[in-house]
């Protein structure tokens, strides 16, 4: 994943491209997708 580091601009590079802030905003985006469908299958399995 990501290093929180990093994506806060603590690291050595003191910030984060266009391209790994977007990388990391679809992977954020992707996983809460995940999550959403699992629970409203669980929902619906019920």
């Amino acid at each position: 994943m990501y290093d929180v580091q990093q994506v806060n601009g603590g690291g050595e590079g003191g910030c984060v491209s266009a391209a790994e802030w977007d990388a990391f905003k679809q992977d954020v985006l992707r996983e809460m997708r995940t999550q959403l469908n699992q629970i409203k299958k669980e929902i619906l399995d019920v």
